[in-house]
């Protein structure tokens, strides 16, 4: 599937219905923008409801301390996602 997009002179383009549909985009949501060696590749952003869940997931699974700073609870987070 492959189209043809308009880039507005404020930078701003417009995704084809059909592929908000199909990559559930959320109206009004965010998306991540990532420079490849093909080109760039837009991804729509995970709903903060969805981010705390699967943080909160890691919490319980990595045994996080409760005395442990959250701030670097979730900089491990981080660091663990990354690597994987």
């Amino acid at each position: 599937m492959t189209y043809t997009m308009s880039i507005s002179a404020r930078g701003q383009v417009t995704l084809p219905a059909p592929l908000r549909t199909l990559f559930k985009f959320a109206d009004g949501g965010q998306a991540i923008v990532e420079a490849t060696e093909e080109g760039i590749l837009i991804k729509p952003a995970p709903l903060i409801e969805e981010r705390l869940a699967e943080i909160n997931s890691w919490v319980r699974r990595a045994n996080v301390p409760p005395v442990m700073d959250i701030d670097e609870a979730i900089r491990q987070y981080y660091l663990e996602r990354e690597q994987r």
